[in-house]
């Protein structure tokens, strides 16, 4: 079962928003009221806490555009830049969007199945943010949020899963109407309204009030086993009917990302999906799956910006990407 695990879910988020009493929501703020009621207090607490601060508006826009990719920051955030901020953990697991929908939006990813130990991480957080602040909470209602699904505990738990099988034997949606029926919702690989490029869910849910944390986890994971079981099943049945074809999908997939010599991200998403799922049925071998993995980050737009340190036109963009895959399955293929 670890091994099914390890080919569906790719990361796990654990999410919190907070609100200081007494303040306007950050749609209602000015922009000193954001400096000296929110962000300044908020860097006073985490100054000893490996975590460093920055206003949105000296974030470069290809900065804050890699930032959106690795789901640190939020496109309402940006648009939020006069009063935003963030804080960043050294190893960007943590972070905390200031001034987003809500005061604080606390976050902590990481890779694999790991949605409890996320939630210890971004608890001790939590909790020196709590000890030092007057968050707003009612004894009825939980934590007073911007949007009122958040009311409760505020927790969003979120699992990203690549699901190729579920999506190619045309299961997915059967899939998202019974979690559904469990609060549990299923987008794409951003969020609301995003598309699920690459066969990348979201499962998160749906609200937070009138469940514990350990409840919420708990109703996550569980459905998040039954997917994988789902998965691994749906893999094998779409290899059994079709394996002359799919395999030769997947290695001309392989072929292009190895000696491409320009290439969009929508097509990189769909040819690193294919390799990925060949992977998953063994016939692909990777040397080093961590590195084939972490394409999916660095041949973003903006990670490709910020690689190279500058602004570059969409043409450009494509060809960078196809050298840095070149040059990775050198090592690792």
């Amino acid at each position: 079962m670890n091994d099914i695990i390890k080919n569906c879910v790719v990361s796990s988020r654990i999410r919190l928003a907070r609100n200081i009493r007494k303040l306007p929501f950050p749609s209602g703020m000015t922009e000193k009221q954001a400096l000296d009621e929110v962000i300044i207090p908020l860097e006073k607490i985490l100054e000893n806490q490996d975590m460093q601060f920055f206003l949105m508006k000296n974030i470069l826009p290809i900065n804050r555009q890699m930032l959106i990719e690795k789901h640190l920051i939020s496109k309402d955030l940006v648009e939020n830049f006069n009063i935003g901020g963030l804080a960043l953990s050294d190893d960007q697991k943590i972070s905390i969007m200031v001034n987003e929908e809500d005061h604080f939006r606390e976050q902590c990813i990481l890779k694999g199945f790991n949605l409890k130990n996320a939630w210890e991480q971004l608890n001790n957080i939590d909790a020196l943010i709590m000890e030092n602040l007057d968050i707003a909470y009612d004894s009825k209602l939980g934590f007073l949020t911007a949007c009122p699904t958040n009311l409760g505990t505020a927790m969003r738990a979120s699992i990203m899963m690549f699901l190729p099988g579920l999506s190619l034997c045309e299961n997915i949606n059967e899939v998202i109407k019974a979690v559904s029926d469990l609060g549990i919702v299923v987008r794409g690989s951003f969020g609301e309204s995003s598309d699920a490029d690459g066969y990348f869910y979201q499962l998160s849910n749906r609200s937070s009030f009138g469940r514990s944390e350990q409840e919420i986890i708990q109703n996550i994971n569980d459905a998040v086993l039954k997917i994988c079981e789902l998965e691994h099943l749906a893999r094998q049945e779409f290899w059994k009917k079709n394996p002359a074809e799919l395999r030769n999908q997947i290695m001309r997939a392989l072929g292009i990302l190895r000696s491409c010599y320009s290439i969009s991200h929508k097509e990189f998403l769909e040819l690193f999906a294919k390799v990925k799922l060949g992977i998953s049925l063994g016939f692909v071998n990777i040397k080093n799956e961590d590195m084939f993995n972490d394409l999916l980050e660095q041949c973003a737009s903006g990670a490709l910006q910020v690689m190279n340190k500058m602004m570059l036109p969409t043409e450009q963009i494509d060809i960078k990407r196809a050298e840095l895959l070149v040059q990775t399955f050198k090592t690792i293929y």
